[in-house]
């Protein structure tokens, strides 16, 4: 469920935004910011989430690339 959601959100910023790198880890200290009081097991572990987050971003972004060349991109146009 997590990696959908993940995948999703990667899929509209590559398609819509132009983003070609990865981004989603970049906003975990927002989570720990905002949910690590409710789930002190992300604040423990923020380094592992944070490289399992940037990996799954770096995999799904050449999965797109390789899917989606860029010239066929509606922000390309």
């Amino acid at each position: 469920m997590i990696r959908r959601i993940l995948r999703r959100a990667v899929r509209y910023a590559y398609t819509f935004l132009g983003q070609k790198e990865a981004f989603m880890f970049k906003l975990l200290n927002v989570l720990v910011h905002e949910m690590g009081e409710a789930y002190p097991e992300i604040a423990a572990q923020r380094e592992l989430i944070g490289r399992v987050i940037k990996e799954e971003e770096d995999s799904f972004l050449r999965t797109l690339e390789k899917a989606y060349p860029c010239s066929t991109l509606p922000w390309t146009n």
